[in-house]
């Protein structure tokens, strides 16, 4: 099962940045996909979500970071996205009510990176023998890569010029290279969106 955790409120650039924070928590010899996906959601617990049920969706999966990051996982991301909405009860909004108040504003986002664990320090001083000594370093090293989708709705009705204030963010973090990762993607959103995690959401 996936990790959960929820949060009042969290800030756009700690949206940003998850990937980074979240990077400690995979500094183990035993990681794999039951025990690394985390998914984190966090709302604006002063927003009335019950007085507005219509959303548009941007269809473009924001890169971030690396933009030559893949994009095999933005049709699952957004259908998923867009199935949760609608089973809570939004309607969909065209994108000529995209000035209007009446609405919220829902956009995606990925970012992946790769971390290398080395294993060449360690010394067995038997016998006088020191394995990896240098220049014989011996050991091995394996590498990872973490994939972070972000998900995040904003209010259109009380937008300050450019900025819209954020009212609610799922963010879930997981190994990429995993097998089947469409199916941890579709199962961290569908636990993000579901009424155990953000009930606040249901219409």
């Amino acid at each position: 099962m996936l990790k959960k955790f929820k949060k009042n409120i969290l800030a756009i650039a700690i949206i940003v940045s998850f990937a980074g924070v979240l990077s400690s928590c995979y500094y183990d010899y035993g990681i794999d996909s039951e025990n690394s996906n985390i998914v984190v959601t966090g709302y604006d617990n002063t927003y009335p979500f019950n007085t507005i049920n219509r959303y548009i969706l941007d269809t473009t999966v924001n890169k971030i970071g690396d933009q030559s990051i893949t994009n095999a996982f933005n049709s699952t991301i957004i259908n998923t996205t867009r199935a949760n909405l609608n089973k809570l009860g939004w309607t969909e909004a065209s994108l000529s009510d995209s000035l209007a108040n009446d609405v919220v504003r829902v956009s995606t986002g990925i970012t992946t990176t790769t971390y290398t664990v080395n294993y060449n320090d360690y010394y067995w001083y038997g016998g006088g023998y020191y394995w990896g000594y240098p220049p014989y370093y011996g050991g091995y090293s394996y590498s990872y890569t973490t994939g972070t989708v972000i998900i995040a709705m904003a209010d259109q009705k009380n937008k300050n010029g450019d900025q819209l204030p954020l009212i609610w963010s799922g963010i879930l973090n997981g190994p990429v290279g995993q097998p089947n990762p469409s199916g941890l993607i579709t199962e961290g959103i569908n636990q993000a969106f579901s009424n155990a995690q953000s009930p606040y959401l249901y219409q």
